[in-house]
């Protein structure tokens, strides 16, 4: 994979050769790719099969599958803002801080 990475990266795909260095798992003629952006399942598929020619030559093989599979999705929480919402998020990281407001009497104005 790493020499087809290199192919892509000569060639000017610099960003498709990135994604060919993620972890895979191969099995009999299958290879597994793991991604983690849904937008590098276009960049996959746009060098699919310059990507099976290549290991059909490399490793001599008759056929090969390539699957891919996301494996997570990044979500970005908003920043908070206000003072409640900081509270929010400290509370969320830290839940002792809810024994600690109470302990020590504290008024939290909204």
């Amino acid at each position: 994979m790493n020499a087809f990475a290199d192919q892509l990266f000569k060639s000017g795909s610099k960003s498709v050769a990135s994604i060919m260095r993620l972890p895979i798992v191969s099995w009999n003629n299958g290879i597994l790719l793991f991604t983690v952006l849904s937008q590098q399942k276009k960049q996959i598929e746009s060098v699919k099969k310059e990507l099976i020619v290549f290991i059909r030559e490399r490793f001599g093989l008759k056929t090969v599958s390539l699957d891919y599979e996301i494996v997570s999705t990044a979500v970005h929480e908003a920043k908070p803002f206000t003072g409640r919402q900081k509270l929010d998020a400290m509370i969320k990281t830290n839940p002792e801080i809810i024994n600690l407001i109470e302990k020590l009497q504290l008024d939290l104005d909204d």
